[in-house]
């Protein structure tokens, strides 16, 4: 997707994948860093919550691709609640070793 997610979003940056959280849309954006096979993705869970099989985000289209968001969670992602989002290197379905970048927690409104 061109250009990225939108001015405000919390992010987390700084490793192999990269993601971010837009409250306004309730969008998880997602960001592949290296040319390496592997794809980006980003697990998220509201407080009180954890990561599981239908919370992640996934980027497949590879670094030239840029951005890709993940739209439609406004049923999904609650209002008045913090949103935790960790971005990392998938194989297939598991998290590349060093994979892993920083975790983010955000409001959700």
């Amino acid at each position: 997707m061109a250009g990225g997610p939108p001015a405000g979003a919390a992010c987390a940056t700084g490793g192999w994948a990269e993601g971010c959280f837009a409250k306004d849309g309730d969008e998880i954006w997602v960001r592949d860093t290296r040319n390496d096979g592997n794809h980006a993705a980003v697990h998220w869970w509201l407080s009180g919550g954890s990561a599981s099989d239908d919370k992640i985000c996934h980027d497949r289209a590879g670094k030239a691709a840029g951005w890709t968001v993940c739209d439609g969670l406004s049923g999904v992602i609650a209002e008045n609640s913090n949103i935790t989002i960790w971005p990392m290197t998938m194989d297939g379905d598991q998290i590349v070793p060093n994979g892993a970048s920083p975790q983010t927690i955000a409001p959700t409104s």
